[in-house]
């Protein structure tokens, strides 16, 4: 593959000096729509044509809590080598599962807390400044919860980033017809990850605590019955179904023990146990496969005692 890793945080500082048009104008080059994307969006300080844009950027980047932020990225992450090792052995695993897919470039960014990743047509962004780590002072200042901080190190990122740039090439607006289609997307999101990253535990993949990881297993049996006894699966009120998608300390309904995500790995053994009984079935075939209750029937799943 054309593989492609940058550090846009450290060639953002040039626009710092005399020569910032010329700068700016061979950022727009490099970065394309990451580099509108970072001005407009993460940073939002609105086009890098409009005028008053370098006095905009400027201000960002001297910034006192930005410049400490810089600062410790840099200490942070001074070496990326096995950052990019990671990511280069990733993007081949996407490319070998999806041939006819863009492999992205990465690019490392800064987002002033807003960003942990950013996806355009072409660039995979990964904000560092959103995983410096659980003991990081501004998290704490910033009182981000426990159990989002936990996963805020850069144990994740690629993970993370994965996720992320193929929930973007395969989301479509079925996913969210109801928990099942939202569970096996996500399911699907999972068992892809398996492929892509076959060195990478369950638990950083699910974004679980080792504790969690086994609360689950040991309890597949209770948490199925429990999203069938309360008819979840038809679900179309999006507010009520954040609660088994999204993080969270604990699942709403279920023991503190449980972890939030419950719906996440669901959707993960039904799309494990659908592929494991049809073996002919590719993984970028799984992923184009939008009916959610085919995957769920043909699976013929049925939680372990």
């Amino acid at each position: 593959i054309d593989f492609k890793f940058s550090r846009f945080e450290n060639d953002l500082q040039r626009l710092n000096t005399a020569n910032a048009t010329a700068t700016k104008q061979k950022l727009a080059v490099s970065y394309g729509q990451f580099f509108d994307r970072f001005n407009e969006n993460i940073i939002q300080i609105g086009s890098s044509n409009q005028p008053g844009y370098e006095l905009a950027i400027s201000s960002f980047l001297n910034d006192a809590a930005i410049s400490t932020v810089y600062s410790d990225v840099q200490t942070e992450f001074a070496s990326t080598e096995k950052l990019e090792s990671d990511f280069e052995s990733a993007l081949k695993h996407y490319h070998y599962y999806f041939p006819n897919k863009i492999v992205p470039h990465i690019a490392t960014f800064i987002s002033g807390f807003n960003y942990p990743i950013a996806v355009t047509d072409s660039v995979l962004g990964v904000g560092l400044d959103m995983y410096l780590g659980k003991n990081y002072k501004y998290y704490k200042l910033m009182a981000i919860p426990n159990y989002q901080v936990d996963f805020m190190s850069k144990h994740y990122i690629v993970v993370d980033a994965v996720r992320s740039w193929l929930q973007t090439e395969y989301e479509g607006m079925d996913v969210h017809k109801n928990l099942l289609s939202e569970m096996v997307f996500q399911g699907k999101l999972m068992y892809a990850l398996d492929h892509l990253l076959p060195q990478e535990e369950d638990s950083v993949k699910l974004e679980f605590t080792a504790q969690q990881l086994q609360w689950v297993n040991n309890s597949e049996q209770s948490i199925w019955a429990y999203f069938i006894d309360k008819n979840l699966l038809y679900s179309t009120k999006a507010s009520e179904n954040v609660k088994y998608i999204n993080s969270a300390p604990f699942t709403i309904g279920m023991p503190k023990a449980s972890p939030g995500r419950v719906g996440v790995w669901l959707g993960y053994k039904i799309v494990s146990a659908y592929m494991e009984r049809h073996k002919e079935i590719t993984l970028a075939a799984l992923m184009e496969e939008k009916n959610a209750q085919k995957i769920l029937n043909d699976s013929h799943y049925k939680p372990r005692k």
